[in-house]
């Protein structure tokens, strides 16, 4: 679906695209058992992302990790990727008031530790591209799934709740192609770090 992008303009081929790809090699399975969530004051948000290193990605997402309200979030990184061990890896996870190494983890394994984490909203920064764990989203780890950034398309996965986006990104019009509930930011949905 990735390369898609670049081949089609049309909004509903690549929503069939995507639809094919999730359903062919990423079909939802069975969810994992989530703890109840219990009285807490913060949202934990999780990012799931193989880019937590020297990357394109990780340069536009440093600053909006350090900037989250702590008093309304607590932030986990759920690590996909190889890492390395530059200023911005170190600067990532300093940001952060949990790193969790998933990379070694089969799926579902990955996908119970999320639960037991006792994540709110989980943030796929890859969607369909990169280093991403479809798989894992296809377990339903958390009770809200958020497409943003990496794969500015729809994802057409019936586990992905919402798409962040902007209206050049995704116009109005356009929004019935997509099977996640597109939240549109005001300007841009491209983070820059403020650094």
């Amino acid at each position: 679906p990735f390369a898609y992008l670049a081949i089609s303009s049309s909004p509903a081929d690549l929503a069939a695209c995507a639809g094919i790809f999730v359903r062919d090699r990423y079909a939802a399975g069975e969810p994992v058992a989530r703890p109840p969530r219990g009285a807490r004051d913060r949202i934990r948000l999780g990012y799931l992302s193989g880019e937590f290193q020297e990357q394109a990605t990780a340069h536009l997402t440093a600053g909006l990790y350090e900037h989250h309200d702590r008093d309304r979030f607590e932030v986990v990184a759920f690590d996909n990727g190889p890492g390395d061990d530059s200023a911005l890896r170190r600067r990532l996870l300093a940001a952060f008031d949990r790193h969790v190494d998933i990379t070694a983890l089969s799926d579902g394994a990955a996908a119970a530790r999320i639960a037991a984490e006792g994540i709110d909203i989980l943030v796929s920064l890859n969607g369909l591209f990169g280093r991403h764990r479809t798989s894992v989203f296809a377990l339903r780890p958390a009770p809200v799934h958020v497409n943003y950034l990496g794969f500015p398309g729809t994802m057409n996965a019936a586990y992905m709740d919402y798409l962040i986006a902007d209206r050049t990104g995704i116009p109005q019009d356009e929004a019935l192609f997509y099977r996640e509930a597109v939240m549109w930011l005001p300007h841009s949905y491209q983070i820059h770090d403020d650094r």
